[in-house]
């Protein structure tokens, strides 16, 4: 089984050597990625879904961005819901807010360029 929303907003922040980057959509729920700057692996990176229960570190296999979604491919199951082996997020934003993601995820997928494709 899948997730699924319209991402309708972009952020990407770097606060306190922390970065940021999600996508929210019009009813509240969103996705987040956060890596420290001194972290230097996949297992650093912290996922979450709508809520702080749902994630955690090292759960996302593998990213795929196109101009019209993202798809979340997960490496193991979400607590709150797990049946779920991905999250699709379709992107209704315009050209320099994907732009601004497709940076963001790049910064956060440093560590581990193999999980993130970016067409």
């Amino acid at each position: 089984m899948r997730a699924s929303f319209s991402g309708v907003e972009v952020g990407v922040v770097v606060e306190h050597g922390v970065h940021v980057c999600g996508v929210r959509g019009a009813n509240d729920q969103h996705i987040l990625f956060q890596r420290g700057e001194a972290d230097a692996s996949a297992s650093d990176i912290h996922f979450e879904y709508v809520d702080q229960g749902n994630g955690g570190y090292d759960f996302v296999r593998e990213c795929r961005l196109s101009r019209r979604c993202l798809i979340i491919e997960l490496s193991k199951p979400i607590r709150t819901m797990p049946d779920v082996a991905g999250i699709d997020v379709s992107l209704d934003v315009d050209e320099l807010a994907f732009q601004a993601l497709r940076s963001g995820l790049e910064t956060i997928f440093a560590p581990c360029p193999e999980r993130l494709v970016a067409a």
